[in-house]
Order: C-alpha cells, then structure tokens, then sequence
C-alpha cells in the first residue's frame, strides 16, 4: 500500500501501512510506555488506570507507522532507539495535539491500510 503524506504547520507526516511486524511488536512498544508512566506517576503499571492502557496502545501504533520532518513542536524519535524518556515524553506532546492534527493523522492511517496501489503506477 502506498505511504499517505500530509502537512500540518511546517511538519510533514508520512504514515504507512501496518505490517505483520507491527502487530508483533506494538505490545512491546506498548510495554515500555507503560513502564515509563508508571514511573512518572510512581506506581506500579497493574495500577495504572484502563484508559492510560489504552492510550498507550493506540499511540504505539501511530508511533510505529508514522514518520515526522520539520517543525512539529516536538522531537518525533526512532521508536527502536527511543528510552522509555523519550517514549513519555512524546506521548505527552501527542496527546496534546490539536483536535485538528489528530484527525488528519488517525484519517491517514486509515487511509494507509485501506488504499490499494495502482497495479499499472
């Protein structure tokens, strides 16, 4: 399936399809994430609430599938290079994005795993 590429503020997000591998390693990113909030809120991650799980989730998934140039307020890390600081630390920022952003952003995923290429292009 072909990449989707949109741009947002000086920030060009491009988000591709998932593959086999994402579904293998979304718990794993899912894991360290949740790891890294349970020690910002100094708690044990089987305390966390059902919603921080959640989040964690679909965020490992758009972490995984997208990748960010230019400006978007933010450093958008190399999931497999990330500590779990910097897993924390941009889904802090990305669950402060506008309404608008996240839109087009979850829109683009979709539109990632839905579209079929041209076999002729």
């Amino acid at each position: 399936m072909p990449d989707v590429t949109f741009e947002y503020n000086g920030a060009k997000i491009t988000v591709r399809e998932t593959t086999g591998r994402d579904e293998l390693l979304q718990d794993w990113v899912k894991g360290e994430l949740i790891n890294a909030i349970a020690e910002k809120q100094k708690k044990s991650p089987q305390l966390l609430d059902t919603f921080v799980y959640c989040e964690a989730s679909d965020f490992a998934y758009v972490l995984m599938r997208s990748t960010v140039t230019g400006k978007l307020g933010y450093t958008w890390p190399k999931w497999r290079d990330a500590s779990r600081e910097e897993l924390y630390a941009v889904y802090t920022r990305f669950m402060e994005n506008p309404r608008e952003l996240m839109r087009l952003w979850l829109n683009a995923l979709k539109k990632a795993d839905r579209e079929i290429p041209n076999p002729e292009g």
